[in-house]
């Protein structure tokens, strides 16, 4: 039962985790506030937000009892992303995994101040400002020139800025760092349960309990009518989107036969073919990612989830980079990305020749963006942004499966 079903007059996740005191609270136990310093006071001012899930808002704090080298260390701005009560659960699955899973060595998970939820869905995550003079992280979206929105007036680049090929080498290396933790080769599904998921990819206790698409993998029936109902919806979006906007031809035929030729039971078939798993981003496009020399860190994992892990490279591919940088290289970052597998996973069973994994990363990205396509104008997306997207994917699937003309559905967004 909520607070309001109990009559209770409390603050919400948000309202509280905005406040001076618990911000001071939680810099402390961070080890981020040194001893005699205080909160004086936190200003929130909401954004707006071009996110499907969640509200934002950017919080000015001021202290007391520091001063200056001390002063400049402090962190001047916070930010709050606070999910509603009965919202899904994407947003406590990403509080869920920021108080839990994230602290077992992942590098390139954004280091938030402090996630909460809450029984009735309602989270709020208190993370750093990544763009501060103290952090000097880039968003990668800028470093790929921001190609649907443009570059904001007051966007800063490092300098020098690294050419297109370092941002992505960076990024698929982190990506595989991240896969090789979990990768398990061969498996099938459906897997017998939830503890043998957990055990099979070396998952906390408990983690099946949020991890996205443990029903799906288990082969639950719930999860198969929950893929149905998303495919449904992904064809009605379709059918309703504005028919003279621009889309490419082939694109519309290839989305076309790709939605006629998906069903749960063709996705598990596929995810059985490739037998390549790990514990995916699930939402790994540039504007989650933010890089500086040396590092590359991700935020929003309200998507993450056991699955197969190359759609997440070939959506960063597709959703921000131009053709014209992607085609020449993403032989050379995919086989890059292989090869820190292999010596990320000595003395464990790679269980898979680069072929197969460049299948999949052309299919299953391909896959994941006909739906995208298919869905996303429903959501309210201009059809500026709509067309864009699908000319980036034409490009994609013209540079590396000119012959094919379906990429049936493999992930999609109700499968939990």
């Amino acid at each position: 039962m909520s607070k309001k079903e109990q009559g209770v007059n409390m603050p919400s996740l948000s309202e509280e985790m905005r406040t001076a005191r618990f911000i001071e609270d939680s810099l402390r136990e961070q080890g981020l506030l040194p001893s005699g310093v205080t909160v004086a006071s936190a200003e929130a001012k909401e954004m707006e937000s071009r996110g499907f899930v969640g509200k934002m808002a950017r919080i000015a704090v001021e202290y007391a009892g520091a001063e200056g080298e001390a002063a400049e260390k402090l962190p001047a701005v916070l930010y709050l992303k606070s999910i509603a009560p009965n919202g899904g659960p994407d947003g406590p699955r990403e509080a869920t995994f920021y108080r839990t899973l994230s602290k077992h060595g992942y590098t390139h998970a954004v280091p938030v101040i402090a996630a909460r939820c809450a029984d009735d869905q309602e989270a709020a995550i208190l993370m750093p400002d990544l763009l501060s003079d103290q952090q000097r992280y880039t968003n990668a979206n800028l470093l790929y020139g921001n190609q649907i929105w443009g570059m904001p007036e007051d966007a800063k680049l490092p300098d020098p800025s690294p050419s297109h090929f370092e941002t992505l080498k960076d990024t698929f290396l982190a990506a595989a760092d991240l896969h090789a933790k979990h990768w398990v080769s061969g498996a099938t599904m459906p897997f017998e349960s939830e503890a043998e998921i957990e055990k099979l990819f070396d998952l906390p206790p408990g983690s099946h309990s949020w991890l996205k698409n443990v029903d799906f993998l288990c082969g639950r029936q719930a999860a198969k009518d929950n893929y149905a109902r998303a495919l449904a919806r992904a064809k009605s979006s379709w059918a309703g989107r504005t028919k003279d906007a621009g889309y490419p031809d082939r694109i519309v035929t290839i989305v076309d036969r790709s939605l006629a030729a998906s069903s749960a039971e063709a996705a598990a078939e596929e995810l059985n073919r490739s037998k390549l798993w790990s514990l995916c981003h699930g939402d790994w496009h540039a504007a989650n990612l933010f890089w500086k020399p040396g590092s590359v860190v991700a935020c929003d994992w309200s998507q993450v989830g056991v699955w197969n892990p190359l759609a997440d490279l070939a959506q960063h591919i597709i959703s921000d980079v131009p053709p014209a940088s992607f085609v020449k290289d993403c032989d050379a970052l995919v086989r890059a990305y292989y090869e820190a597998l292999q010596q990320q996973c000595r003395g464990r069973e790679l269980g898979a020749s680069y072929e197969e994994v460049w299948r999949c990363f052309v299919h299953h990205g391909a896959a994941r963006w006909v739906y995208y396509v298919a869905l996303l104008g429903g959501f309210g997306l201009p059809d500026k942004a709509m067309v864009f997207f699908s000319k980036q994917l034409l490009a994609f699937i013209d540079a590396f499966a000119p012959d094919a003309d379906a990429f049936p559905l493999v992930m999609v967004a109700a499968v939990y």
